[in-house]
């Protein structure tokens, strides 16, 4: 298949090839699993049995917006890493199955994260493509940050690391405040 958007085509592959390549150079993923009324009433068995072990396998994680479908995966593959995807973070951390949260990015804050950790989930946070929202998110000590630009997060990740100092530290999360 050819995807087409503005002046711009890309060549699609099948997930299965897709899940080929990235397994091949030792790539961790977090396959979303995104829900409608159209899937049949056996998707996540079919979901499960073709991906679930090869998933686990790799160290992957799976995560939806769709908490049945967090709970379903939770239940039938206990040992498999899942997030649930919160599109606003407005009633804090919630109670679930889930293993981590995925939060959009403009509304995470500290709170959220030290009451994610203190019921041992990780956060991870979306999608941050600016540096300055990148070095504010690491400041806040998320697990994983969800990007479109990979490249630029490890330059962010690789500065930030190498320049621990308090003032450092401080600068980033009063630039964090400004996102």
């Amino acid at each position: 298949m050819t995807a087409r958007e503005g002046n711009h085509t890309a060549k699609l592959v099948s997930f299965d090839k897709y899940l080929d390549i990235a397994h091949k150079i030792h790539q961790p993923l977090i396959v979303e699993i995104k829900v409608s009324k159209y899937d049949s009433k056996n998707m996540l068995d079919v979901f499960v049995n073709k991906y679930g072990e090869k998933l686990l396998h790799h160290h992957d994680a799976v995560h939806s917006l769709d908490y049945r479908t967090v709970y379903e995966l939770k239940r039938r593959m206990p040992q498999l890493k899942v997030g649930y995807i919160l599109p606003f973070n407005v009633l804090g951390v919630p109670k679930s199955a889930a293993n981590f949260y995925s939060v959009e990015y403009s509304t995470l804050n500290d709170d959220f994260i030290r009451d994610a950790q203190r019921q041992h989930k990780g956060v991870y946070t979306w999608t941050v493509n600016r540096s300055l929202s990148m070095y504010g998110d690491l400041s806040m000590g998320v697990n994983g940050i969800i990007t479109d630009n990979g490249a630029k997060l490890n330059k962010i990740i690789e500065k930030y690391h190498s320049k621990r100092t308090y003032t450092y530290r401080l600068l980033a999360l009063m630039l964090h405040s400004y996102r």
